[in-house]
């Protein structure tokens, strides 16, 4: 069976077919998929090394909440496809998707799921693809063909105290979220990490944790103010945390970054509605979304799964200063 013999029973070029067949992005999804599912039924496989064949499906809930962040990774992800020529098609992923029916119906070279999280259906759905696959911050070493793109929050988290530390400050406060949350325990690593290597004891009692919202805010800030000590600077986990926790702090009296600094991780960018700017750690998904492009098509060519890491930034520096003045007690006078 060749390319030519394709062409004739669907009576097209076999310029055509091999549009189909390599996943060019001028030839109709519909027209692509009929191509390709009679390509596999009468045993159609190219004798090129490495090849991709095909084309590739994009499986995320875009109505969710979060879906900002990983829109900007699927758009990404799809412009890098386009650049190479290869297809993609977009379908949500919610609880009601059947993955058997879907991947019976279809036939793709390779999946991209964006917002497929630990805790996700989705999740639970995807790990026993046979089809090579990328996650979005998160991984699933147990199946070969599942590859990863994360952000490198463990070095993120240390980075910040170290830039805190070359400030003057030596008593920073880690705000955290769920104690079982993965991103929380390695954002929780590197803070202690970056104390560690800027030499920096680790106190126990400078350390907050709680439901990733903005009563965890409130109730650090109620904690710390009652603490008669000198900190001068604080990491939080989430932008939700870091401005109540904020909120909190100007409403007692204590200016930031006067009198103390605050960096947040921010993953949704919503903090960028605040009414104040804050220093914060931010992923750019566009460059994960081209990165899972990438590590798909190696997948695709045959390669064992990629497991990228995506390096965060520290940008916007507003709310962080050399240390002044201490944070004052609830009763203080």
């Amino acid at each position: 069976m060749t390319i030519h013999d394709i062409a004739k029973h669907f009576n097209i070029s076999p310029s055509t077919v091999s549009k189909a067949l390599n996943g060019a992005s001028d030839i109709s999804p519909e027209k692509r998929r009929e191509i390709l599912a009679y390509a596999t039924s009468v045993g159609y496989n190219s004798r090129r090394k490495n090849s991709i064949r095909g084309y590739v499906a994009l499986l995320w809930n875009g109505d969710k909440k979060e879906a900002g962040i990983y829109a900007t990774a699927a758009e990404a992800f799809r412009e890098t496809a386009d650049k190479q020529l290869i297809a993609v098609d977009s379908y949500p992923m919610d609880e009601n998707f059947d993955l058997e029916k879907f991947l019976s119906e279809h036939t793709y070279s390779g999946i991209f799921a964006p917002d497929a999280g630990y805790f996700s259906i989705a999740y639970r759905k995807l790990m026993n693809t046979k089809l090579p696959l990328v996650f979005l911050n998160c991984t699933a070493p147990e199946n070969a063909l599942i590859s990863s793109v994360c952000g490198n929050d463990l070095m993120s988290a240390a980075q910040a105290v170290e830039y805190l530390s070359s400030l003057g400050h030596t008593q920073i406060a880690f705000i955290g979220g769920e104690s079982n949350s993965a991103v929380n325990a390695e954002r929780f690593a590197g803070y202690h990490f970056g104390l560690q290597r800027n030499g920096i004891p680790f106190q126990y009692d400078l350390t907050y944790f709680g439901e990733m919202s903005e009563r965890t805010g409130i109730e650090a800030a109620e904690y710390f103010l009652s603490k008669n000590k000198r900190i001068t600077a604080f990491l939080c986990v989430s932008e939700q945390i870091a401005e109540a926790f904020i909120r909190c702090l100007r409403s007692a009296g204590i200016a930031v970054p006067e009198d103390v600094s605050v960096i947040t991780f921010d993953d949704s960018h919503s903090i960028e509605n605040a009414p104040f700017a804050t220093a914060s750690i931010v992923q750019d998904y566009k460059k994960m979304g081209q990165q899972a492009f990438n590590a798909l098509k190696v997948s695709m060519q045959g390669f064992p799964a990629q497991h990228i890491t995506v390096n965060r930034e520290l940008t916007a520096q507003e709310t962080t200063c050399a240390p002044k003045k201490r944070i004052v007690t609830a009763d203080a006078d």
